[in-house]
């Protein structure tokens, strides 16, 4: 689905009287002739419509993106929308990394390290 119809889907989740959005945080999608938006982007762009619902991923993992950048993605986000921001994370799927050259190795020891981080930079706002 084309970013603008994700956030205009939003949208009218909101007006239906939704509290809340979710998106999958993936880079391929399970529909092979529909496109995977980046989420952090997406929530953003739907943060500049509304300012009342809450944004959330649905999950983030710690092989595509560094605990680093899920705490300051998360963080930064979460002061635009003053508060309005979930952060969803999982140990990842391998149809999101094997067929980009990542390797799906530990899954639940680097989503363990991960939490950890993202808690400790939490923390240290």
């Amino acid at each position: 689905m084309f970013p603008s119809k994700i956030v205009a889907e939003a949208l009218r989740a909101k007006e239906c009287g939704f509290d809340s959005v979710w998106f999958a945080d993936h880079f391929v999608s399970t529909d092979p002739v529909d496109e995977c938006s980046d989420t952090w982007v997406l929530l953003t762009a739907i943060d500049l419509k509304t300012k009342r619902v809450m944004l959330c991923s649905w999950v983030s993992d710690p092989f595509r993106r560094h605990p680093a950048t899920i705490a300051q993605t998360v963080a930064t986000l979460d002061r635009l929308t003053e508060g309005r921001t979930a952060l969803g994370i999982g140990a990842g799927e391998e149809m999101n990394l094997t067929p980009y050259g990542i390797s799906w190795d530990h899954p639940i020891a680097r989503l363990r390290e991960s939490v950890t981080y993202v808690k400790a930079m939490a923390r240290s706002e």
